[in-house]
């Protein structure tokens, strides 16, 4: 995944993620594309895009952001 156009086509399928992205990116798709493209040290140094392809990845995906929003950083 490179650009914003793979990004929209990818959560196309997952628009609850997609508003959580644009939530606590403040609608910047270039800064959710990073953020989702680089391992994650509380995702098992996963990145958050190879997990959303299943029910629970996709949980902890949107959970982390969930805290990144409210400022749990625990």
């Amino acid at each position: 995944m490179s650009d914003i156009n793979d990004l929209q086509e990818l959560l196309k399928n997952h628009t609850d993620l997609f508003e959580e992205l644009m939530g606590v990116f403040h609608n910047n798709e270039k800064q959710a594309l990073s953020w989702l493209t680089h391992p994650k040290v509380p995702l098992c140094n996963l990145t958050p895009i190879s997990l959303i392809t299943d029910k629970v990845g996709k949980e902890k995906v949107i959970d982390m952001l969930y805290r990144i929003k409210s400022g749990d950083m625990s």
